[in-house]
């Protein structure tokens, strides 16, 4: 498969990570792809991560190409404060998925987590961006 950067890559937006530690994380637009916190960039969080648009176009993230070397942490950064990075993302195109499937991954997460409640609005989702609403007002406690 081919690999292309993210910047360069016409996305339909929202998108959804699966990422190896931190499960489900949703992107709603090309700005979130591409700036991330220093704990996340320190932690590779990205790196491996699965990515599925609302084309259910998928790909894998293979590298994060910093725009610039991180800073050195600030004295007041050592107890919270947070900096930020912004970077481009290295993909590599993987074979589509049906949005069923896509569906099924994000409700199985959704039980495994004990998130319950979301799980009867996941499943009335007609796509992606359907899936995320729900997910977010479920998770955020506005619905």
């Amino acid at each position: 498969m081919a690999f292309v950067k993210v910047s360069e890559t016409e996305i339909s937006f929202p998108v959804v990570g699966f990422s190896r530690d931190d499960g489900q994380l949703w992107f709603g637009e090309l700005w979130h792809l591409m700036r991330a916190g220093r704990y996340d960039v320190e932690k590779e969080t990205l790196i491996g991560m699965e990515m599925v648009d609302n084309a259910m176009r998928r790909w894998i993230v293979r590298s994060l190409d910093l725009a610039e070397p991180l800073k050195p942490r600030r004295w007041w950064q050592i107890f919270g404060g947070q900096s930020y990075a912004d970077f481009d993302l290295t993909l590599e195109e993987l074979e589509p998925l049906s949005f069923a499937d896509v569906k099924e991954r994000i409700i199985a997460d959704c039980e495994e987590i004990e998130e319950l409640e979301a799980v009867e609005p996941a499943a009335r989702a007609r796509d992606l961006n359907e899936l995320s609403d729900a997910l977010y007002h479920q998770r955020t406690g506005l619905f």
